[in-house]
């Protein structure tokens, strides 16, 4: 996650045993996990393709927003406000 926060594009072994294909925001960041052979082809792929490469950079740098810090602390604060507010209810 640091590294697609700065606007790197990641490229994601794809397993079943692994949380991170949930990051990818499309096949193109995508190997099957194990694949040496596919991982070289996507990062050539990003290589050869500078112009795409750089609208995804973008893509992926505010894609990460929702995963900062700041987000999550305000994501925590309104779910207390949520809680407190239901409990003010039910009294």
């Amino acid at each position: 996650m640091e590294a697609f926060a700065t606007g790197l594009v990641p490229i994601i072994a794809n397993s079943p045993r692994s949380a991170t294909p949930q990051f990818a925001l499309d096949e193109r960041s995508l190997f099957p996990a194990g694949d040496s052979s596919a991982l070289a082809e996507r990062i050539d792929w990003w290589i050869e393709h500078p112009q795409e490469r750089q609208a995804m950079e973008h893509r992926y740098a505010e894609h990460a927003r929702q995963y900062s810090l700041e987000h999550s602390i305000e994501q925590t604060e309104e779910m207390f406000r949520q809680a407190i507010s239901e409990q003010g209810r039910r009294a």
